[in-house]
């Protein structure tokens, strides 16, 4: 059952700070100046699934007030129960936000919620992550939520494995399959070029991103015709999301794709959707993740 909402005398305003730190550089050491150290916040409030993400793994769930609509979807979420413990999903409605008192808000760029009214309703500090590219931008993004919430040395511990993770994956025997063109494909046609996580994990990996190469930048829609043209050595499916039931199906069994070279061999590779197109610590766990994939193809 969730948690009800119960009035509570509000904190003096002496003891809260307006904060908005934006994160939005490719490494932890490039972040802005670290927030004035506060007591640790014991009411915080995540408006996104990746500040969900980062935040369950940094404070305990009894100083989380509430979490994001979709956190306590498994298919999405690695968060899942905790979300459920917790029993307050927030959406875009300030006014049930600062019913909570919260002492600290986190959100996303894409947040869509005002929150410059938030703050002036509530008092407390908001954070608020911009950048979600890189494995750079994720690690910054807790480095500073991280000083936020009171735990930098959490953050730090994150950091590092999420650093030993890629580290794990840089350090595997080579193998032919090393350089080899990898197409992230998916329902409707979608495809990830550079400035995308999915061109980093690949990346990460060893391999290269056929989109990339082929010049797509972002998150594009192709036609059948450009995946023949860009002909990659192996095609990578996202599995677990509804959008994925029966996905690879359709591919192997669509006459455009035919003659693709990737299907004609078999090759591809499916990885959990929500750790592939994560924005928080879980991404890192998607480049061995990878590498086991792509390995284990004819």
């Amino acid at each position: 059952m969730g948690r009800a909402f119960r009035r509570r005398p509000m904190r003096r305003r002496t003891l809260l700070a307006v904060l908005a730190i934006t994160i939005g550089c490719s490494s932890p050491a490039e972040q802005p100046a670290p927030a004035p150290r506060l007591a640790k916040p014991q009411r915080i409030a995540s408006l996104s699934l990746g500040t969900d993400e980062i935040l369950c793994a940094l404070v305990s769930p009894e100083r989380i007030v509430g979490m994001s609509r979709h956190s306590d979807n498994p298919e999405v979420s690695h968060v899942a129960d905790i979300s459920r413990r917790v029993g307050v999903k927030l959406d875009r409605d300030p006014e049930r936000i600062v019913a909570l008192e919260p002492d600290l808000v986190l959100a996303a760029r894409y947040s869509k919620i005002e929150l410059r009214e938030l703050v002036n309703q509530t008092g407390a500090a908001v954070v608020v992550s911009t950048a979600f590219v890189s494995f750079g931008d994720i690690q910054g993004n807790i480095a500073n939520i991280g000083r936020a919430v009171g735990e930098p040395q959490r953050a730090a511990a994150m950091i590092a494995e999420m650093d030993l993770r890629l580290a794990d994956a840089a350090g595997r025997p080579e193998s032919l399959r090393k350089g080899w063109r990898l197409l992230y494909y998916a329902p409707a046609g979608w495809t990830a070029g550079d400035q995308t996580t999915v061109d980093e994990v690949i990346r990460a990996a060893g391999y290269r991103n056929a989109a990339a190469a082929a010049g797509i930048s972002g998150h594009q829609k192709i036609t059948a015709e450009k995946v023949l043209e860009i002909d990659p050595d192996a095609l990578l499916v996202g599995i677990g999301y509804a959008r994925d039931a029966g996905f690879r199906e359709q591919l192997e069994a669509d006459p455009q794709l035919a003659t693709l070279t990737a299907l004609h061999k078999g090759r591809i590779a499916e990885l959990p959707a929500k750790r592939l197109l994560s924005v928080s610590q879980h991404l890192a766990e998607a480049v061995p993740a990878l590498v086991d994939a792509v390995e284990a193809l004819p």
